[in-house]
């Protein structure tokens, strides 16, 4: 039985001898054109040629990203925020600023990566953004990330606009680097610990006792469960005058009762 000459093999097209198997997909090109091939042939041969190159390039970003990784020194928190989540319950953020996370990119760069913010698209009452990581060898990644347009505190739209670009940048850029743009500290400085001065717990207790004096034995009670603390004594500082506040207009409503 006689064998059917392949597709390489067909009829006005030379094969090419041992010697001159070409070592790259340019080289393969460059031969099948010099031997004649068809156009459908070449045009197999350049999709072929694109999925090789993009599998290099996208091996050539891994091995200089994971390159990166390893050099990579723990990026500098500089952002602070101390926040009141409910009572007796703080917790300290420390964070990655832009400006921290930009100290990756002289490392990046040296790497052959260059970072591109897409511009910022407000729509439906959410702002959306990309961040592109290119690297020389012509493969890039792009993340993206949307977060909703709030006034709660800042009522000019202007500013609501550039608090909402400054942070999808650090967001994305955080992510695209696979570094936490903020650190979660659930212990609460050790000052904000501090208890009531004598004074203080005085002052409590005589508001206290007048409050009971009008009829309110409960007052006490709902005062250190808002705290979550056992007695007096135990609440802090910090939480001092939101205590004499409400004992304050609790009397006030007995008296007007």
């Amino acid at each position: 039985m006689t064998e059917q000459p392949t597709a390489i093999e067909k009829a006005g097209t030379r094969p090419l001898a041992a010697a001159d198997q070409p070592r790259s997909i340019e080289a393969v090109l460059d031969a099948a054109l010099q031997a004649g091939r068809s156009a459908e042939e070449l045009k197999q041969l350049h999709e072929l040629y694109k999925l090789m190159k993009a599998d290099q390039a996208e091996a050539e970003y891994n091995a200089a990203f994971l390159a990166f990784q390893s050099e990579c020194e723990p990026l500098p928190r500089t952002g602070r925020s101390n926040e009141v989540t409910g009572p007796g319950t703080q917790i300290r953020f420390t964070w990655c600023t832009l400006a921290d996370l930009d100290t990756a990119l002289p490392l990046l760069a040296e790497h052959g990566f260059t970072r591109i913010f897409g511009d910022l698209d407000i729509e439906d009452g959410w702002a959306r953004m990309e961040c592109t990581l290119t690297h020389t060898g012509g493969h890039s990644e792009t993340k993206k990330a949307k977060m909703p347009l709030s006034s709660n505190f800042l009522k000019n739209p202007q500013n609501q606009v550039m608090a909402a670009a400054s942070y999808l940048r650090r967001l994305l850029f955080g992510n695209m680097l696979g570094v936490p743009v903020s650190d979660l500290d659930n212990q609460a400085p050790a000052e904000d610990d501090t208890t009531l001065t004598d004074e203080q717990q005085q002052r409590l207790n005589d508001l206290l006792i007048e409050l009971k004096d009008l009829g309110d034995t409960q007052a006490r009670d709902a005062m250190l469960k808002y705290t979550e603390r056992e007695s007096v004594g135990q609440i802090p500082a910090r939480l001092f005058k939101v205590c004499e506040d409400g004992l304050i207009k609790k009397i006030a409503k007995q008296r007007k009762g």
